[in-house]
């Protein structure tokens, strides 16, 4: 049998091909799905912040807040013979949220496929997922904040001391040097202070204050240089390229960066907190003839926390294709005492 060297240029309508293949790829809402959470687990970073996932199907939940890890009284000597001394267990006050749909529809016509092909597909998914993640993001970065009860003071000397007269930004602004490491573990030692088990893992930081932390010369000159172990240099922050505009591991924390401060981009913020019980997000399962969701079981293979449905829809008598994108949920703030803010930064 003869072998083709190169092979043969394909044949047929490829023009027409490629419109078939768009339709077909959205008319499969789980291939699109697929697309929508690449894109969103990229730039998302609200489920990084608020880690818990909860589920509801009427639409509202009631939780307990600042739930204390302790029994009411301390432990006591026991004779022997005689009986242990009994106690209770304590609740956190409850409290009650409601779910909100946020959604989106965009069209793509006919036309723009058959002249764009594939490239305006793609626009399209990014743009209605950024819309997506940048309201959801804000939602969450504004629970956060108005959270917030505890703070320490940039360059203070003390956990609870003042600024230093003239101030000491984070860059380098003020008129002392900053103290960026000490005032993050400040602000983590005062977390740990309150003997609730709190375990500070992540700094949330405004996009300029990110990047003087990371531009700091005490800090860079104290980052490796030669060995980064197996991972090799390429892993320290400054080889590190694009990823480190996003996020960056230092001091045993994870440092993120976010535009939807309610304060804007700029506006210096600076907090730690241990996202691992500082809240969660409350999904309404919301079943739906075309519509399809990612769940989250908590297993290794999960596919994905993002929650966004997606429903394809071939609109004929308007010659084009409407893709949807929801999320039923609300941002719920568990333990308000597990974030403290650094002020001014």
């Amino acid at each position: 049998m003869p072998i083709l060297e190169p092979p043969g240029f394909p044949t047929g309508n490829l023009a027409t091909q490629d419109v078939y293949s768009i339709s077909r790829y959205l008319n499969d809402p789980t291939t699109v799905l697929r697309a929508l959470r690449l894109i969103a687990d990229q730039i998302f970073i609200g489920n990084k912040v608020l880690t818990g996932q909860f589920y509801t199907k009427d639409g509202s939940v009631i939780y307990e807040q600042i739930e204390s890890i302790f029994a009411a009284n301390t432990p006591q000597a026991v004779q022997p013979g005689d009986e242990y001394p009994l106690t209770p267990v304590p609740t956190g006050p409850a409290q009650m949220a409601n779910v909100v749909k946020w959604g989106l529809d965009t069209p793509i016509t006919d036309e723009s496929i058959a002249r764009q092909n594939f490239d305006v597909v793609a626009r399209a998914f990014i743009k209605i997922v950024n819309s997506m993640v940048a309201q959801i993001d804000s939602v969450v970065m504004s629970a956060m904040v108005a959270a917030i009860t505890q703070s320490v003071n940039a360059g203070a000397s003390t956990i609870g001391g003042s600024s230093p007269a003239g101030g000491a930004n984070w860059n380098g602004s003020g008129s002392n040097p900053p103290k960026i490491l000490r005032d993050v573990m400040f602000a983590e030692e005062l977390m740990r202070s309150l003997k609730q088990g709190y375990r500070a893992n992540t700094v949330v930081l405004d996009l300029q204050t990110f990047a003087a932390v990371m531009g700091d010369p005490n800090i860079t000159a104290a980052l490796p240089r030669e060995d980064m172990g197996a991972q090799g240099v390429t892993k320290n922050p400054i080889f590190e390229g694009i990823e480190t505009g996003l996020a960056v591991r230092m001091l045993g924390k994870t440092w993120l960066s976010t535009p939807n401060l309610p304060g804007g981009p700029f506006e210096p913020f600076a907090a730690v907190l241990d996202a691992t019980i500082f809240g969660a997000f409350v999904d309404e399962e919301l079943p739906a003839p075309g519509y399809v969701g990612s769940q989250s079981d908590g297993s290794a293979n999960d596919d994905g926390r993002s929650m966004i449905q997606v429903k394809t829809m071939r609109e004929d008598k308007n010659d084009r294709w409407r893709i949807r994108a929801r999320r039923v949920t609300t941002p719920i703030i568990i333990e308000p005492k597990a974030i403290v803010q650094i002020e001014g930064v």
